[in-house]
């Protein structure tokens, strides 16, 4: 999954393929292609996850032993025969190959148009909640972290790895904050941490409201006291999910705007500057690592103090 997510970052790089769809897309402001391009990548995303949990799922055996191989996978065979048929058809006929051109469609145009249609109909909406999030929400959270001394953040994440497991934890987390402040890169990387708290915040505040609501749960007893505490590896995997996705995110949003890491890694990679880019990507890396540990320690401290086995991570 994470390597589908930094297609479109190796697409900066000269890579091919859907990354470049979607990069040239978001340059070019052609919302309708970027979003048939996403999707596609969603596609094979979700492809490859449902068939990875299938093939880790263990089966009971269906066949008694000593039964040959075509009769305990006549699909497979099956299937290997019509990828065979059809490779050697596409040498002969063109549209084993390839999709002719003029059979192919597009569903561009269609989100152009819905979001054209919401922007013309909801723009005031959206400009109103987006003006309250960025006065009362947004620019007080990034102005907080910005003011927030270099020190004080190393000791702060040393106490924290401290207090949730040990002193091995305590230095580590210590050592990387310490390193993002002297390479010169503070205030970039509290850039970066503000924009990751946000896209977290804001994915907990809709992804874990419909979890609940898709259990059915109506009992808040068994809710807070037997499901969340049970459910919260689970919960947390979530989160470091995202952490990670919104890290790996921070080059392409450095196209619209931004001025954090990500935005220093995107120079490294145009101006052929490595040892930056190194850099920068050592900050990104190192802000997931603490991000990470914490979060495990939290987790495990949490489960410890409900007296749960703390058997089931979040690894």
């Amino acid at each position: 999954m994470l390597t589908l997510n930094m297609v479109i970052i190796a697409s900066m790089v000269g890579a091919d393929g859907l990354g470049y769809d979607v990069l040239f897309a978001l340059r070019g402001q052609k919302i309708g292609v970027g979003l048939e391009a996403g999707l596609a990548i969603t596609a094979l995303a979700i492809a490859l996850d449902r068939l990875s949990h299938a093939a880790a799922d263990s089966k009971a055996e269906l066949y008694r032993p000593g039964t040959p191989f075509h009769r305990r996978h006549p699909y497979l065979l099956i299937g290997i025969a019509v990828l065979i048929a059809t490779t050697l058809l596409g040498g002969v006929i063109p549209i084993f190959a390839a999709v002719p051109q003029e059979m192919t469609v597009t569903t561009a145009p269609v989100w152009d148009a819905l979001v054209k249609w919401i922007n013309i109909n909801f723009f005031d909406y959206f400009d109103a909640v987006r003006t309250v999030l960025l006065l009362h929400v947004l620019n007080p959270l990034k102005q907080t972290l910005l003011d927030v001394p270099w020190a004080g953040a190393v000791l702060i994440a040393a106490y924290a790895g401290w207090r949730l497991r040990d002193d091995k934890l305590a230095l580590l987390c210590g050592l990387l904050i310490a390193f993002i402040a002297v390479v010169g890169l503070w205030d970039k990387a509290m850039t970066t941490v503000y924009l990751c708290a946000i896209s977290a915040l804001f994915s907990c505040l809709i992804g874990i409201p419909l979890g609940i609501v898709a259990t059915g749960c109506t009992r808040r007893q068994i809710l807070w006291r037997v499901q969340l505490p049970l459910a919260l590896p689970e919960i947390m995997l979530g989160i470091n999910q995202t952490i990670l996705f919104a890290l790996s995110m921070l080059v392409i949003t450095a196209l619209v705007g931004t001025r954090d890491l990500g935005q220093e890694v995107y120079f490294a990679l145009t101006k052929v500057d490595t040892g930056r880019g190194i850099i920068a990507g050592l900050c990104v890396a190192f802000l997931g690592i603490v991000a990470d540990r914490l979060l495990r320690a939290w987790v495990d401290r949490f489960r410890r103090r409900l007296g749960i086995s703390a058997g089931a991570d979040i690894n």
